[in-house]
């Protein structure tokens, strides 16, 4: 059994899907204002404090970028020590759980799972 207009609808659906992969992300580039655009649209006294902290800026991102190169080149695993956290054993990974308790840490008293109880 032969389908009526089966072709027809094949090329409607590409031609649409063409339309949408297409001319969505261009019609988002045409719309979308360069930075030089919106930089003008501050008003003055905006220009003059984002081109006093530009210096400031770019220096934080280069010393950002500086660190992140040292610590990937780093071969220990970096949630072995996280930087902010104590010297313990155990530490918990989680910012929103508490650390568990030292006292039991320093008996040794751990669980199946090698957490303090």
């Amino acid at each position: 059994m032969a389908r009526k207009g089966s072709l027809g609808t094949w090329v409607k659906m590409l031609a649409v899907g063409v339309v949408c992969c297409i001319g969505g992300p261009a019609l988002v580039y045409y719309v979308q204002p360069t930075d030089e655009e919106l930089f003008k649209r501050y008003n003055p006294e905006l220009q003059k404090k984002s081109l006093n902290r530009r210096y400031e800026r770019q220096k934080e991102f280069d010393d950002f970028v500086t660190q992140l190169k040292t610590d990937s080149k780093d071969d220990r695993h970096s949630m072995r020590n996280p930087p902010n956290c104590p010297g313990n054993p155990i530490v918990s990974l989680c910012p929103f759980l508490p650390l568990p308790s030292l006292s039991h840490q320093e008996n040794g008293a751990l669980d199946d799972e090698g957490l303090a109880y």
